[in-house]
């Protein structure tokens, strides 16, 4: 999906599973053209670091970034996960992520 970021969490928050494993979570706030709604992505492990910490907007831009292999949770409301196959796309081409940064 092509998205603007909105926001992201400052840092990542750890959470603890039930087999005592330690994983980090990072949430952005990000909206498409398809709903006027932003949407809260959940970035796991890898995916929590340094990769989300470049998506913060420097001044009143805000930046238009691609998310590959994205999975839909009902957890609180609607949000979406990331997997193991995510890909975050800094700098997406194309006429549609144009249209959007317009």
């Amino acid at each position: 999906i092509l998205v603007i970021v909105l926001y992201v969490a400052k840092e990542a928050r750890k959470i603890v599973t039930t087999l005592n494993k330690e994983s980090f979570v990072r949430d952005l706030m990000v909206i498409d053209h398809s709903t006027d709604q932003p949407v809260k992505i959940c970035t796991w492990n890898d995916l929590s670091g340094p990769e989300c910490g470049t998506l913060v907007s420097d001044g009143d831009l805000f930046k238009v970034i691609g998310i590959t292999a994205l999975r839909p949770i009902t957890c609180k409301g609607f949000q979406i996960e990331s997997t193991m196959s995510t890909e975050i796309i800094r700098d997406p081409e194309g006429e549609k992520a144009a249209a959007l940064a317009e």
